[in-house]
């Protein structure tokens, strides 16, 4: 398994196909060419809404359970 380690507080860093924000993590399940994404989001903070998805703001995102929502995938 692979970690992903931050440089500087309030870093945001890919690990592999992964974003990592301070309180979220975005799993993008696809991507525009050349930027763009749609995917999932863990946030234990609330809404998504407003967070960037590698170009693209998350704007209507789905609350689908717990702490997982859904933006971009409609």
């Amino acid at each position: 398994m692979r970690r992903c380690r931050f440089r500087r507080a309030g870093a945001r860093r890919r690990c592999g196909t992964v974003d990592v924000g301070d309180d979220h993590v975005f799993f993008p399940q696809w991507t525009g060419i050349p930027d763009d994404a749609g995917g999932f989001f863990h946030m234990r903070s609330g809404s998504p809404a407003g967070l960037d998805m590698r170009g693209w703001t998350c704007a209507d995102p789905v609350h689908l359970d717990g702490d997982w929502w859904a933006c971009g995938m409609g």
